[in-house]
């Protein structure tokens, strides 16, 4: 609801207002018709009819999901509203986005921007960096001549990539280890200075 019909709404049923103290009915209705008003406009996106968990642990229900703007501008049963582009949901789910806890599309992701393999399952964030993270990157290891040195670079360089799905990553236990150790894993050599893995999970 707009701040325009907000205002309206609030005088209607304000109980200093003639029509706040003596007809509740008619606020009700007034409040139905402002609400009818707006499901009446045009959105960019309307997906009608389809089963809507809307991720608050609520049961899940038929209805329709307005987007303007690439934004949710309403939920619920929108009779009246129109778009310039609708789909029917019957018989599907529509769901945030699917969270993948652990995933390893560090490297396919930068080929593969649109992460098609994952939008399509109804995944939109990827956590990566589950045991090697794409930095901080040592000097004499396989990844030395990626454009990035650090786990922000990594992120800096994904972003010019356009990537269709969230991107968030762990620093890697493996990538400390061995930037330390200078090792692949195994026992540290003795005289290691564990003092560093707080600096190097800093970059």
């Amino acid at each position: 609801m707009n701040n325009l019909c907000k205002s309206k709404v609030a005088q209607a049923v304000s109980p200093a207002s003639p029509l706040g103290a003596s007809r509740p009915k008619a606020r009700a209705a007034l409040i139905l018709l402002l609400t009818a008003t707006l499901q009446a406009q045009t959105y960019d996106l309307l997906i009608r009819n389809g089963r809507i968990a809307d991720g608050t642990g609520d049961a899940s229900f038929i209805g329709d999901l307005a987007i303007q703007n690439g934004k949710i501008a309403a939920l619920g049963f929108l009779p009246k509203a129109t778009a310039k582009r609708t789909l029917d949901a019957k018989g599907l789910v529509v769901a945030p986005g699917f969270i993948d806890m652990h995933n390893h599309s560090d490297d396919s992701l930068l080929d593969e921007p649109k992460c098609e393999s994952m939008i399509r399952q109804g995944v939109t964030t990827m956590v990566l960096g589950e045991g090697a993270s794409q930095g901080p990157v040592r000097p004499d290891s396989r990844k030395a001549a990626s454009p990035w040195t650090t786990l922000g670079g990594y992120f800096d360089y994904v972003e010019k990539k356009h990537a269709a799905t969230n991107i968030c990553s762990y620093v890697g236990e493996t990538q400390v280890w061995t930037r330390i150790a200078r090792i692949e894993v195994r026992a540290i050599e003795p005289g290691c200075d564990y003092t560093r893995v707080g600096e190097v999970c800093q970059r």
